[in-house]
């Protein structure tokens, strides 16, 4: 399961996610477009027609699928560029989906520590993951250290 349909499935998904995950290269085009196409099908937003728009974006480029995102949350009244707030919570969001990949993926121990290592930098070091590092000065084991921080992150996130 990709780090994207961990969020859906935990139901974090949110156009703030979806930005900062564009910003990030973890969302493409088409994601977007999916994700649009499914605020509609449950009803969200219903008859917006900027929303029916990037649902059908299959038309648009990358640059104009993202310009019709974020016209559409200007319309709606939402605060572009994100504040720093909402871009934190967006990137730790994105962090626990991505360690949540790691720890339910069926790779050897070996491979999800050397994953493990990669988020660590990807993510610049977040200071509740030091004990994940294999040079940590602590001695908790990095697997373990991986599922204490994924308990720290759902419980923020009350997921």
């Amino acid at each position: 399961m990709t780090p994207l349909e961990i969020l859906k499935r935990l139901e974090l998904l949110s156009w703030d996610i979806i930005l900062v995950g564009w910003d990030n290269g973890w969302v493409n085009r088409n994601d977007i477009i999916n994700y649009a196409l499914q605020l509609l099908i449950n009803g969200k937003d219903e008859g917006d027609i900027n929303l029916a728009v990037i649902a059908g974006g299959d038309c648009y480029n990358d640059t104009e699928i993202h310009e019709l995102v974020i016209s559409y949350l200007v319309a709606k009244g939402e605060q572009i560029p994100l504040s720093k707030e909402r871009v934190s919570d967006a990137i730790d969001k994105w962090r626990l989906a991505h360690l949540i990949n790691i720890e339910e993926s069926n790779h050897s121990d070996e491979n999800k520590l050397s994953r493990l290592q990669d988020i660590y930098a990807d993510f610049d070091y977040p200071p509740d993951m030091e004990s994940c590092s294999i040079y940590s000065q602590d001695s908790t084991d990095p697997l373990v250290a991986l599922r204490n921080t994924i308990l720290q992150l759902r419980d923020k996130f009350q997921v």
